[in-house]
């Protein structure tokens, strides 16, 4: 995550990147926090995730239960991407999402 204001993150990719299935198709996919130091035992609270673009429709849609604590610097991972979800990515205000990360963990639960 890039920056925090109240329950608004703003992230490295957003709707005119990595997430446009999630708007046009409407899905709602699982998120959590990933903290490369210590863990947080904070509550859940939803939090909107604004994209990187200074476009005012950058705003994935719904909201997402994450930990009250998080921060800049702390990671969100978003499981259950689509196909597309690369390959509609565009160039938009000089943002260029090919740098992917893919973990091998278990799956989240359904959103």
């Amino acid at each position: 995550m890039q920056l925090r204001k109240g329950n608004q993150l703003y992230i490295n990719d957003g709707v005119y990147g990595s997430f446009d299935e999630m708007v046009s198709a409407k899905i709602k996919v699982p998120a959590r926090m990933v903290r490369l130091r210590n863990e947080s035992t904070a509550a859940l609270e939803p939090f909107v995730l604004n994209g990187p673009t200074c476009d005012s429709l950058d705003i994935l849609p719904g909201t997402f239960e994450l930990p009250a604590d998080i921060e800049d610097g702390d990671w969100i991972e978003i499981d259950r991407m689509g196909a597309y979800s690369n390959a509609t990515a565009t160039h938009f205000n000089g943002f260029f999402p090919e740098t992917l990360v893919v973990t091998n963990d278990q799956p989240m639960a359904a959103a």
